[in-house]
């Protein structure tokens, strides 16, 4: 994200000198690409520019579609988030909550971080994954199933998700964190059967 300095599209000005825009250049001080890299960004009042790289950048997008879109997140019912401290993570369950989940469970890596979700993010009930098994974790913080399973991480995450689904339940399946660690699990041996 940056402003633009010069922007034209075969001599004609696309953007004016100054205005918000966004790429997929990475974090930098100055780039030169082509027009069609960059998407102008109409600025919001009372809204900080930084917001187009969290709430109403990728991190939001991928939360409120993969939440309302992909797993059709209805209100009244369980909401289970993994990496729920994460970019991502923290905005599904805050978008679950205000869409009037009964209860929004989060997992993170330490217990500041669950701290952070129950105290400012408003999640029902969180877990440090790290202090035991993910299944009987979720089992304890869910003991009645959930509805819903956003999935940041993969692994050992999903396989307790999947555990937990009541019938009828759904899952977006968002990212797969862990996937990286050589491990056979659901996500590295079933997934790429239905892509």
């Amino acid at each position: 994200m940056g402003r633009s300095a010069k922007w034209s599209s075969r001599g004609r000005p696309v953007c004016r000198s100054g205005d918000l825009v966004l790429s997929d250049l990475g974090w930098r001080t100055a780039a030169v690409a082509p027009a069609g890299r960059f998407t102008r960004l109409r600025r919001v009042e009372g809204v900080p520019d930084s917001a187009f790289l969290g709430v109403l950048g990728m991190p939001g997008l991928s939360a409120y579609v993969g939440l309302t879109g992909i797993a059709g997140m209805r209100p009244g019912g369980t909401v289970f988030v993994s990496g729920a401290a994460g970019a991502v993570g923290s905005l599904a369950g805050q978008i679950a909550r205000l869409r009037g989940a009964k209860a929004v469970i989060g997992s993170a890596g330490s217990a500041p971080k669950v701290e952070y979700l129950t105290g400012e993010l408003g999640f029902t009930t969180a877990f440090n994954y790290k202090t035991g098994p993910v299944r009987e974790l979720l089992a304890e913080a869910a003991p009645d199933g959930i509805d819903v399973y956003f999935d940041n991480v993969g692994g050992d995450h999903l396989e307790a998700a999947i555990d937990a689904l009541k019938p009828n339940g759904r899952a977006a399946l968002c990212g797969a964190g862990c996937a990286s660690d050589g491990e056979e699990t659901v996500d590295t041996v079933f997934l790429p059967m239905v892509r």
